[in-house]
């Protein structure tokens, strides 16, 4: 008779976490709902079972970035690649720390956006020499006045990491305006979104951040 292979005990805390069904509610993971993800407590427990702190965490296919934020988190170093923009994006964004200083600028910006601009909004966001032209000629007007208003406003804020935040929020917003609707909110109701989703989410995204750094 063959030998039996010797069992693996696995943690109780990583088999509930294989068949969580729990909503995505907490922040980071939240700020935009990446196709196909998964439960943060799925890799947050897969990470802890079979890796140490200071071990390397590789996520071949990153997505949403939801493994790469976990194994941060928990004190590994993260490596992540993917061949979607838009994921490379979002993990850069989601793991990118915010000062106090940058979370005041960023209130202050989405408090002083405004509407005059929209015409000139619009003119200049179409001079940019990006392959976005097809998407800039289907989204709806009310959503075209909108982005473009904001977009044209982002060089007021001072450094990199402050405008790709409000990037990410621009993301969300376009989710919760465009997705599988089938009316499109006015670009008022947009800019409102925006600043309520900038405000909540920038004060809770500092406070993740400074709650991982102390850990």
């Amino acid at each position: 008779p063959r030998p039996r292979a010797p069992t693996l005990a696995l943690p109780a805390d990583f088999l509930a976490a294989v068949v969580s069904t729990s909503k995505v509610t907490t922040c980071p993971h939240n700020l935009y709902k990446y196709p196909a993800r998964f439960a943060p407590e799925f890799a947050r427990e897969t990470i802890r079972a079979f890796s140490q702190p200071g071990d390397v965490v590789l996520d071949v296919f990153h997505g949403g970035a939801t493994t790469l934020i976990e194994a941060v988190a928990l004190g590994r170093h993260a490596v992540g690649y993917d061949i979607s923009q838009l994921a490379c994006f979002l993990a850069r964004a989601k793991t990118t720390p915010l000062s106090v200083h940058d979370e005041r600028a960023l209130l202050r910006w989405s408090a002083e956006l405004n509407q005059t601009v929209q015409l000139e909004a619009i003119a200049a966001w179409a001079q940019v020499d990006t392959d976005d032209g097809y998407y800039r000629r289907n989204l709806p007007p009310a959503a075209l006045e909108f982005f473009s208003s904001v977009m044209l406003q982002l060089d007021r804020l001072k450094n990199c990491r402050q405008r790709q935040f409000a990037r990410l929020l621009l993301l969300a917003v376009g989710q919760w305006a465009l997705d599988c609707k089938t009316s499109v909110p006015s670009s008022a109701a947009m800019r409102h979104e925006f600043q309520r989703q900038l405000a909540t989410n920038v004060r809770a995204f500092r406070a993740y951040t400074w709650q991982v750094a102390k850990s």
